[in-house]
């Protein structure tokens, strides 16, 4: 499953070092150990808690650690991870990611406000230029994110 490669052994050193010790809960993110899109189990012994900065490093290590359909899964994953946080360009030092994530997870909408967004889409006609321009914004993105 896993090259036997310099990121691998990096990669199992991280994961045994947050199961010994894990990242606060206020500043991190849960992790797979094995991934569960290579079989591995949603179980307590197969989840870690990384901060912010290791999860984004432990996914980029994902990709250079497998080879084949596994290594396509990884990359897919650290792309929408990326895309997610600031667009699929936006390329940041992870510490960077790390800033802003915990500044975004201090804002949340309410119920109440999420309503009202639903509400005012709901029901509305896209033009067939404006579905050509938005097919083209998103080309060679994923529908995923």
């Amino acid at each position: 499953m896993f090259l036997p490669n310099k990121y691998a052994s990096w990669y199992q050193a991280l994961m045994k070092k947050r199961t010994l010790d894990p990242a606060p809960r206020g500043e991190s993110e849960r992790h797979h150990k094995i991934p569960r899109s290579f079989g591995g189990p949603n179980t307590k012994d197969n989840i870690v808690r990384l901060t912010i900065r290791e999860h984004i490093i432990a996914h980029a290590m994902l990709v250079r650690m497998t080879a084949g359909p596994e290594k396509h899964k990884m990359a897919k994953a650290l792309g929408r991870m990326l895309s997610s946080r600031q667009g699929a360009l936006y390329k940041p030092r992870s510490s960077v990611f790390a800033a802003q994530l915990r500044m975004a997870a201090r804002w949340k909408m309410s119920d109440e406000q999420k309503a009202k967004v639903s509400e005012r889409h709901n029901g509305k006609v896209i033009s067939d230029e404006q579905k050509l321009k938005l097919s083209i914004s998103l080309k060679g993105k994923s529908q995923n994110q």
